[in-house]
């Protein structure tokens, strides 16, 4: 793989490939891109909007995260004006509160009407859909590309990170954030130590911080990991940091795939890692605390905490972690099995990846010319500036909660050695050859990916 070469005209069929959460979507999506690499797509790599601006874009396949109410301007941009095949994958479409709150935010009958595909996780996702759509043939059950990563055997493809995690803290306790902060919770003020009677969500929350500092306490010869949602705010938890003992330790770095299958024992409350940790073969610790003023609390539609060791206090969530210790292990349940089915599509003869290219070759886009540009000093002087301009819109409180500190939390930016690892990793698991592949990147945020034609 090579960078930095002189602009070229390349003629490829184009996907543009956004990534909003980098923990959480970058490795899915270059086992994606790896596997349209090798059906003769070129790809676009970087943010929401990439082929938005002053420079030129040839005509593709625009692939988004979701099809939501407010960005239904900006795929009738995508479609009438640029000319571009809309698909799309929803990333944080398998919890969701209710039908009705999903339908309401996450859907919009405009954005599906100018799909070309959706690709779906699974029989639930696509009965919301069904309602908004005449045309059902666009409503494609793939699974999800993250899936494929979570489930043996692409989970040793991550071997090595565990092995260097391992190495540096030993058999540790990783504890998952997914609590956040609600909008009247913000309204009120940003603050570890309160918690609302009113609302559940702080009040597991509140129940989390205490749960590990007993951790601390009670396993004072081991790391406890705790590990923040991408998308909560890097102030609130410079802050918590503060508060825990030495042998807690905050880290939101990289994928959580390889933290999982380091660590002794994964805790969580309705998290995705709970279904990561449940199809990579281990089973989490769900420390559920019984809420007395909201008995039937439910956050998801997707019942998550059942799959796992359910724990109602700190003393059964402890004494779970001490049998982890000494290598007992829970039984697997067929409820636990039929909870995912129902939610969840997997093929046994074909990766969600392989699915859904092959879907994307099928839409018979034709090949466009690009000429690849050099990101010299002009483009990077362009993007500082940018910046900047940002940051000025953040002091003057013009950003609402778009700040670019919340941006560059959930997606710190990409490095082509991300992109060259994981490509050269892929290669290597599926036999297929690397030494042909170029990565240019062509702004701060953006890389042009293809396979030379021999």
């Amino acid at each position: 793989m090579q960078h930095n070469l002189p602009p070229k005209i390349v003629t490829k069929r184009w996907i543009f490939l956004p990534v909003e959460v980098k923990g959480r979507e970058l490795d899915a999506k270059l086992l994606l891109l790896h596997f349209a690499l090798e059906k003769g797509f070129g790809v676009f790599l970087g943010r929401n909007g990439m082929n938005i601006g002053r420079d030129p874009f040839p005509r593709g396949i625009y692939f988004d995260k979701c099809l939501s109410n407010h960005k239904i301007a900006f795929h009738e941009h995508q479609v009438e004006r640029l000319g571009n095949k809309l698909v799309s994958f929803d990333e944080e479409g398998l919890l969701y509160g209710s039908t009705d709150d999903y339908q309401s935010h996450r859907l919009s009958k405009q954005s599906i009407n100018l799909s070309s595909l959706i690709f779906l996780w699974g029989n639930k996702q696509r009965a919301l859909f069904e309602p908004y759509t005449s045309d059902k043939s666009k409503l494609v059950i793939t699974g999800s590309p993250r899936i494929d990563l979570w489930q043996p055997p692409l989970t040793s493809l991550y071997s090595s990170e565990v092995t260097s995690i391992s190495a540096k803290y030993g058999s540790f306790i990783l504890v998952v954030s997914n609590w956040g902060f609600t909008t009247s919770e913000k309204e009120r003020g940003i603050d570890p130590n309160l918690s609302y009677d009113d609302n559940p969500h702080s009040l597991i929350r509140a129940s989390f911080l205490q749960l590990v500092e007993r951790l601390s306490s009670e396993f004072p010869d081991q790391h406890i990991i705790v590990r923040p949602h991408p998308g909560e705010r890097e102030d609130y938890w410079r802050r918590t940091a503060t508060l825990f003992h030495n042998n807690v330790h905050v880290i939101r770095a990289g994928a959580i795939g390889p933290w999982i299958h380091a660590a002794q024992a994964v805790i969580h409350n309705n998290c995705t890692t709970g279904l990561e940790t449940w199809m990579g073969g281990l089973t989490p610790i769900v420390y559920a605390p019984r809420l007395d003023r909201f008995p039937d609390y439910h956050r998801y539609a997707l019942q998550i905490n059942d799959l796992g060791v359910k724990c109602e206090t700190q003393d059964a969530v402890v004494d779970t972690v001490k049998a982890r210790f000494n290598e007992d292990k829970e039984p697997r349940s067929k409820r636990q099995e039929s909870i995912i089915n129902e939610y969840v599509f997997r093929s046994r003869n074909q990766l969600a990846v392989e699915q859904i290219v092959k879907h994307l070759d099928d839409l018979g886009v034709s090949e466009e010319p690009y000429r690849v540009p050099h990101y010299g000093a002009l483009k990077k002087l362009r993007s500082a500036t940018s910046r900047l301009k940002w940051r000025i819109r953040d002091m003057l409180g013009l950003s609402g909660m778009y700040t670019l500190e919340y941006t560059l939390g959930k997606n710190p930016g990409i490095d082509p050695t991300d992109i060259r690892d994981s490509l050269t990793r892929y290669s290597k698991h599926f036999k297929t050859n690397a030494n042909s592949t170029r990565i240019r990147q062509i702004s701060a945020d953006t890389y042009c990916i293809y396979n030379e034609s021999p």
